[in-house]
């Protein structure tokens, strides 16, 4: 949560498992989610709540080319129903 508050956004805002939720109730049989975080850390905590809401990974890169210096590699994730 530390975007949020960062941001100053109340913690009771953040809800990442019905943020999924709602992700894979939208997304239609044969659709894609595509999803970016910040480091292969945030990237493996989205990663069970994916899975927990029955979202299954297609794929994933690790950004290593930056354009300008990060603390982490950013990883992308592609997502479909189970």
């Amino acid at each position: 949560p530390k975007p949020l508050l960062a941001w100053r956004l109340p913690l009771s805002l953040f809800h990442p498992a019905a943020v999924f939720a709602q992700v894979a109730n939208n997304l239609v049989i044969g659709g894609t989610f595509v999803m970016v975080n910040h480091s292969a850390a945030e990237a493996e905590v989205a990663r069970g709540i994916a899975e927990d809401v029955g979202l299954v990974c297609a794929g994933h890169y690790l950004y290593e080319a930056h354009l300008r210096p990060r603390i982490a590699d950013p990883v992308l994730t592609i997502w479909h129903h189970g």
